[in-house]
């Protein structure tokens, strides 16, 4: 039998080289970006510009080695976000009402083409219909802008609220949706 010093430190040396090893995967295939923004620029058009990006480089796209895809729909959500200045208060609506949509539109597939024909579906049931997919993104900054317009932007805390009355009516719109399309009857 080993002694418990013994196993003590082999545990500890199999920690070590277990570490060292996420150490050099960390290392090789990990890499930080920070974004540094002036005061004045809108963290969410930071995104926009990468996906226009992503768009136009898609055919020199290595498909051995993808990356995520920026969507339409982590486009739409950190558009919603940056109206909120709270970092706190962007946490709960998130959770409150953004990942409860996301699983109500999607009936849990959580895929982002299933939440892209909700929210195609929810812009028409409010006057801003989009033709083609590719045009989803725009219709939704255009119907949250003329929702926002409503109140006086330098009033974060209505602004706020605008925001999540906005969450509230996505979130009422994708039950339905998950309703009508997710829900299936059972064959007789």
């Amino acid at each position: 039998p080993t002694s418990a010093p013994a196993e003590a430190a082999a545990c500890r040396a199999a920690w070590a080289a277990r570490l060292a090893e996420l150490s050099r995967t960390l290392r090789q295939r990990v890499e930080l970006i920070v974004f540094q923004l002036d005061a004045d620029v809108e963290v969410h058009r930071v995104f926009e510009e990468i996906a226009d990006r992503e768009k136009a480089l898609k055919t020199l796209w290595n498909f051995a080695i993808p990356g995520m895809q920026v969507s339409a729909c982590d486009l739409i959500r950190n558009l919603m976000m940056s109206y909120v200045k709270d970092e706190s208060e962007q946490a709960r609506l998130h959770v409150d009402y953004w990942l409860e949509m996301e699983r109500h539109a999607t009936g849990g597939s959580g895929k982002s083409f299933d939440l892209e024909s909700f929210f195609m579906a929810f812009l028409h049931s409010v006057g801003f219909s989009v033709g083609i997919r590719p045009e989803l993104y725009a219709g939704f900054r255009a119907w949250l802008k003329a929702v926002v317009a409503e109140v006086d932007s330098a009033d974060s805390a209505a602004v706020g609220g605008t925001i999540e009355r906005a969450l509230q009516l996505c979130l009422a719109e994708a039950k339905k949706w998950e309703a009508h399309i997710h829900t299936r009857v059972p064959p007789a």
